[in-house]
This record gives C-alpha cells, structure tokens and sequence, in this order.
C-alpha cells in the first residue's frame, strides 16, 4: 500500500498506510510526545442517488493513554 508519515512540531510522528482499494481503507497511528498513540483506520463510505452523494468515514479510533 501507500504509506505516508509525518511529525508536527512537538514532535508527534504520524503513520498513515493506504491498506484496502476495495473497500478503500486507510490505517493510521499517531504517536504523541505526551505519552499518548491513538490508532484505527478509516473505510470511505458513499451512496449516490439521482442527483445527490452522500459520503462518510467508518471505523475505530482507539485513544490509549501510557498511565492505562
């Protein structure tokens, strides 16, 4: 898959994988210099009617903090 990654000025990294085409899924983690990762994915979701879409994202997102 496509992976990206990244840091933000606190020095937080962040992961991203582009893991699934169909369904399109996108996995990610973000490790916070505070002691802190969240993790999950996302899954792009649509409906198209006859003159409308509607979209949206589906999936966890886990916060977990290193004191539990």
């Amino acid at each position: 898959g496509e992976t990206l990654q990244g840091e933000f000025e606190d020095g937080s990294k962040f992961f991203c994988e582009h893991t699934s085409h169909h369904p399109p899924i996108t996995n990610f983690l973000l490790e916070g210099k505070q002691d802190y990762k969240m993790h999950g994915y996302y899954e792009v979701t649509g409906k198209m009617g006859g003159n409308n879409l509607v979209s949206g994202l589906r999936g966890p997102n886990n916060l977990v903090f290193k004191d539990g």
